[in-house]
């Protein structure tokens, strides 16, 4: 969908003169800000692409395979973007996103959440101790996530009900398996008295090697106060975007966050069945 010659000849200019990160993000982020059928990927990828071009003029050859704290910074940074297209794509898909700014008001639990113009964070670098059991391992989905690398997952028992169904799986890493992620695709069925509805929602895993790369959890559209619940070690969040709700949790150098479309209420019991 590039279709600016003059904006392609600047971007693969060797010399990157007047290309500045800060103008390269902008771009990503007016895209992402698109409706589905507008947002251009591979200029998101060109983009991201020439950000890792300067990155490495900047750090210099040597530093590409040394220097872990520069190369970290990189990294996370990588994968935060790559992480926003994955989580912005996902909430178009499910729901119907409105302009709508972050509600007034909502909690920031000693700083934990942060409030931005249209979205919250949640400082996920403030960890919980790890689970002390993993009782579902020995369903499908859970040796499945072993084989690819995700192995003793925390999940909620209710996503095991009749009511939901696993339909679709995509795994993603980074070159150096330093951050791996998997998006799972749910179908949520309800009785609505004639026949059963079937609705759409999403489940992103993303994990870290090392503890300095784990991000901020980023959700735009925020639309009601964010909640949370201690579930035996781990401390779960969850909040309404438009019509979906967004329940997330990390466990060790693992962040799991649901985008689906049930209540407050229902996203307070799914979550207690966390094992």
């Amino acid at each position: 969908m590039i279709n600016d010659k003059d904006f392609l000849r600047f971007i693969n200019d060797k010399s990157l003169d007047g290309l500045t990160k800060e103008r390269l993000n902008t771009i990503i982020d007016e895209e992402l800000n698109k409706p589905e059928e507008d947002m251009d990927t591979a200029l998101i990828e060109y983009c991201l692409d020439t950000i890792e071009t300067l990155n490495q003029n900047e750090q210099g050859v040597k530093e590409k395979k040394g220097n872990g704290d520069s190369n970290g910074r990189f990294i996370k940074f990588r994968l935060k973007k790559f992480i926003a297209v994955a989580a912005v794509v996902a909430v178009i898909l499910i729901c119907t996103v409105s302009a709508s700014a972050v509600i007034d008001g909502i909690k920031l639990f000693g700083g934990i959440v942060e409030i931005y113009e249209n979205e919250i964070r949640i400082n996920f670098t403030q960890r919980d101790e790890q689970a002390d059991d993993y009782q579902l391992l020995n369903t499908e989905l859970a040796k499945e996530l072993a084989d690819k690398g995700f192995d003793n997952v925390l999940l909620p028992e209710a996503m095991f009900s009749e009511n939901f169904e696993i339909t679709k799986k995509a795994y993603q890493a980074t070159e150096d398996n330093e951050i791996k992620h998997v998006s799972i695709e749910l179908l949520i069925k309800k009785d609505i008295g004639i026949f059963i509805k079937k609705y759409a929602g999403i489940l992103h895993m993303t994990e870290y090697s090392r503890e300095e790369y784990v991000s901020d959890g980023q959700f735009p559209y925020v639309t009601s106060e964010v909640n949370k619940i201690k579930v035996g070690n781990t401390t779960v969040y969850y909040f309404a975007q438009n019509k979906n709700t967004t329940i997330t949790y990390r466990d060790g150098l693992r962040i799991y966050s649901f985008h689906i479309p049930i209540s407050l209420d229902e996203a307070l019991e799914f979550a207690k069945t966390i094992k």
